[in-house]
């Protein structure tokens, strides 16, 4: 219930947003660190940008920004950091009451791209009847530290994280595998530019990476055929189908199915899994000779 409770809340909070500009107490800064002496009683959020995201095929980096995306206003008078850059960290604070409280609520782009999915967090700052916490929202985790400071202010590290997930997939056969359906995503939030598995040679391997969900299921399905050979037409026609699915919950589980048909040569194909399923997750597939 408190869960649904939160969710209602961010979604309600997003359809009212209200630029800076509009509010006579608010600011957004280019810099800023909380200050103790901003206000007779203040909360203050100290976000960590730990963000995850794919920069290569295989290959992951802290490369993009949380930018500042609006205010949950409850009291008027708070300053927040525009931009948190990349592995790095930024403040914002809310302040001027007896029981001062808002949420600051910040984005994340993947890439450049506007047909790109944003992600959103909210860090709800108080120092009076509501509890400090920092509610997800899609493609980011956050977790809240202890207290830093005792007294009147009401200050914490938020640490805000990604989930990234990657299919990596092995071709131990003597044919050129090709994707020839997909690759599906769900509740993923997908990077095509560094998708390299649209077709793997003998011996090598393909990546496809996403940044999966933290409040639903994620799964991927694809289809490969082999390439025909004149010399070695053993597996000519033959499929691979592959799905993965990665749960909320940090579990996950996969399928790889050999469609041996038209030919008769058998093949094995089995998939694997490295990492941490609340972290970055690979699943490997391997498609050998049985």
């Amino acid at each position: 219930m408190r869960r649904i409770t939160i969710l209602i809340a961010l979604a309600c909070a997003l359809v009212g947003l209200v630029p800076a500009s509009a509010l006579a107490h608010g600011e957004i800064r280019d810099r800023y660190t909380c200050r103790a002496d901003y206000a007779n009683y203040t909360g203050c959020a100290v976000i960590r940008n730990e963000i995850q995201s794919w920069v290569g095929p295989g290959r992951l980096g802290k490369v993009r920004p949380l930018v500042f995306a609006g205010w949950q206003q409850v009291e008027p008078d708070w300053i927040a950091q525009r931009e948190i850059p990349a592995d790095g960290t930024g403040d914002a604070i809310v302040g001027g009451g007896l029981h001062a409280d808002g949420g600051a609520i910040y984005s994340f782009r993947q890439t450049v791209s506007p047909q790109n999915y944003q992600a959103l967090v909210t860090f709800r700052l108080s120092s009076g009847g509501w509890a400090n916490s920092c509610i997800e929202s899609s493609y980011l985790d956050c977790t809240m530290g202890p207290e830093l400071e005792t007294g009147r202010d009401s200050k914490h590290v938020f640490t805000v994280t990604s989930r990234p997930f990657e299919v990596r997939i092995l071709n131990g056969m003597p044919q050129d595998l090709k994707r020839v359906d997909g690759p599906y995503w769900s509740n993923a939030l997908w990077n095509p530019a560094i998708d390299s598995a649209g077709r793997i040679a003998p011996g090598a391997a393909g990546s496809v990476g996403s940044l999966r969900s933290v409040m639903k299921a994620s799964a991927y399905a694809a289809v490969y055929k082999f390439q025909r050979s004149e010399e070695d037409p053993r597996y000519n026609g033959a499929s691979v189908l592959i799905s993965i699915r990665a749960n909320a919950n940090g579990t996950y589980n996969g399928k790889c199915t050999p469609v041996f048909a038209p030919s008769d040569a058998r093949f094995a194909c089995t998939v694997g899994f490295n990492g941490l399923g609340t972290a970055a997750l690979t699943a490997v597939v391997r498609v050998s000779p049985s």
